[in-house]
């Protein structure tokens, strides 16, 4: 085998070096276009939740009240306010449904009445994933207030009865650190190992 390099000039070794670009680009016709961008990532649409909403800060906490009694819903407003949550108050239960279906909540109260049946289904059939992310009160006159078991049985995490609304921020506080020595840690490592992904 011969290994020398005669009869080879530097044009044969190093042929990018010495190639003219203007002839090349006749030789080859124009550049290839550019591909188009990729479709958005709808992966999150399988859970309900989107981790970055374009159009809610990620340091907003966000709470949904649904409530049908004026008093009531000024005074879970207010108290959540003051807890420094963004509050939406919707009016009807189908703002309340399309609100849930574009908002992810951090907190959400809802009243006990018949007429807002649909919007308690629909917080019962989150996917886990999403319903678990949501410290979700129910209010009304039959319940019993911090009364876990009751709570448990509606799928909520905290029911407040009427008469203790004049209590309800302290109600909620305590709801709320029970609500993080229980799921808190569960919600780190869950989030530990989706953000390794």
């Amino acid at each position: 085998m011969d290994t020398s390099i005669a009869g080879i000039n530097a044009r044969d070794l190093f042929p990018d070096l010495f190639s003219d670009p203007k002839k090349e680009k006749t030789d080859h016709g124009p550049p290839p276009p550019l591909p188009p961008p990729p479709p958005p990532d709808t992966s999150w649409l399988a859970t309900g939740i989107r981790e970055a909403d374009p159009h809610q800060k990620s340091d907003q906490l966000r709470a949904l009240v649904v409530v049908r009694t004026v008093h009531t819903r000024v005074i879970a407003q207010q108290v959540l306010e003051k807890m420094g949550y963004a509050v939406d108050t919707p009016l009807s239960e189908d703002q309340a449904l399309q609100n849930l279906q574009l908002t992810q909540y951090q907190i959400i109260i809802c009243e006990a009445a018949p007429t807002l049946n649909e919007v308690r289904l629909y917080i019962g059939r989150l996917s886990s994933a999403r319903r678990r992310r949501i410290f979700y009160t129910i209010i009304g006159f039959q319940l019993q207030t911090l009364y876990n078991l009751e709570a448990l049985a509606l799928s909520a995490n905290l029911v407040v009865n009427n008469r203790d609304l004049n209590k309800l921020e302290a109600i909620l506080r305590t709801g709320l650190h029970d609500y993080e020595d229980l799921f808190g840690p569960l919600l780190d490592c869950l989030n530990g190992s989706t953000s390794s992904l």
